[in-house]
């Protein structure tokens, strides 16, 4: 917890190592069903044509992944006001017309004959609502000799993702599972000349697989990230000069710099063979110094395939007399927040609470053990928000 008269850690130097946890289901190593692998090309305004980035196969056309809500100057067909997919922020689409309708596929293997898989995604309408025409799609899921449709969903002026479970047996070792998008079996007809379906977390269950992996031990194995996940890290840093006293406030206020340019993050990530993967990811301070703190916040996805994480704290001041001292490091998922708390180790009293923003909040108490004062650390600095005074009378 950061207060000015006990810093907790200097570096440079890798103190943090995750075991991932790999949510191996029975999709292949490789094979992306939460898309977010694509994250850094996936769509914003306009179709990427791009499902490959995940690992998946291009039918006939070219299916999209989506970093947030289609919006594509393409046409008016595509529904702005889809929300955000419970399985993360990236997501796969295709177009439907009568004469054609875009398709992807993976092939799978290992499978046992004879059991039952099943195969889970969310699904949601994304074509923009423009009739009164009751319209509706569906996905159509061809699992080796196997064809289901996932329930009909009609379009909707702000369209809902729903959970779909097909369950389907096992024919062959080897089967290709596919996605192509279908007319609802409640439609007859329809005003509409192209459509749109977007599907995410697409997982296969069943025996042997569908389980996420134990972590092993490591420094800090109770926090297992999955792959192909989104995460956002954040820590405090703090610099200060060693071997240097001010003799004037003025002289203090030089050696104050506006923002800590020299302390950074690496995140890196490794295979089995503990190999790295691709270059590290650093991030750097952003917003104001706090009292003499500032945060240090980045995002990050767990690329398929690593076992191991390394969180590199680092200090670059060519000046060996600048130490950087870091604190509040945390780590979670991208769609969830986090909530850290710390006690006195006397007597157990709440002293701090950081926010999911990683800002604390911070309580003072008087010798009775009565709270006093609460303190919220902000952008502009750390505030008294609450302050309370009492006393016992004594009456002769």
């Amino acid at each position: 917890m950061k207060n000015k008269s006990k810093l907790l850690l200097i570096l440079s130097m890798s103190f943090l190592c995750f075991q991932i946890g790999i949510a191996q289901g029975c999709l292949p190593q490789g094979i992306d069903g939460t898309f977010e692998s694509c994250l850094n090309v996936a769509g914003t305004t306009d179709f990427n044509h791009n499902v490959t980035c995940g690992g998946w196969q291009n039918g006939f056309g070219s299916a999209d992944t989506w970093a947030n809500s289609p919006s594509s100057p393409f046409g008016s067909f595509l529904n702005s006001n889809l929300n955000l997919s419970p399985d993360g922020g990236v997501y796969a689409g295709a177009i439907w017309t009568a004469n054609s309708q875009e398709s992807f596929f993976a092939t799978i293997t290992n499978l046992t004959v004879g059991e039952n898989y099943t195969i889970t995604f969310y699904q949601a309408p994304a074509t923009n609502k423009t009739q009164e025409i009751p319209t509706s799609l569906r996905w159509k899921v061809t699992f080796g000799s196997q064809t289901q449709f996932s329930p009909d969903r009609f379009i909707e002026d702000i369209p809902q993702w729903t959970q779909v479970n097909l369950s389907f047996v096992a024919n062959n070792p080897t089967q290709e599972l596919s996605f192509v998008p279908a007319l609802g079996s409640s439609t007859l007809n329809t005003g509409y000349s192209h459509m749109y379906m977007v599907i995410d977390g697409i997982s296969i269950q069943g025996p042997d697989c569908g389980t996420v992996t134990e972590p092993q031990a490591c420094e800090c194995s109770s926090f297992s990230p999955i792959g192909n996940r989104k995460y956002v890290l954040s820590t405090w840093v703090r610099e200060e000069i060693t071997n240097f006293t001010p003799n004037t406030p003025e002289e203090l206020l030089e050696t104050q710099p506006i923002s800590y340019t020299y302390p950074k993050v690496a995140v890196n990530f490794y295979d089995q063979s503990d190999n790295p993967i691709g270059s590290a990811q650093v991030f750097g301070t952003t917003g104001k110094i706090i009292e003499g703190w500032q945060r240090i916040v980045g995002e990050f996805v767990v690329p398929s395939g690593a076992v191991d994480i390394s969180i590199d704290l680092i200090n670059n001041n060519p000046d060996s007399n600048v130490k950087s001292f870091f604190d509040d490091v945390r780590v979670h998922p991208y769609h969830g927040n986090m909530k850290s708390f710390v006690y006195d180790n006397q007597n157990y009293r709440l002293m701090a609470e950081l926010d999911e923003n990683n800002y604390a909040t911070y309580y003072e108490y008087d010798q009775e053990g009565g709270l006093v004062r609460v303190k919220k650390e902000t952008e502009r600095g750390v505030m008294t928000i609450q302050e309370t005074r009492s006393g016992t009378t004594i009456s002769n």
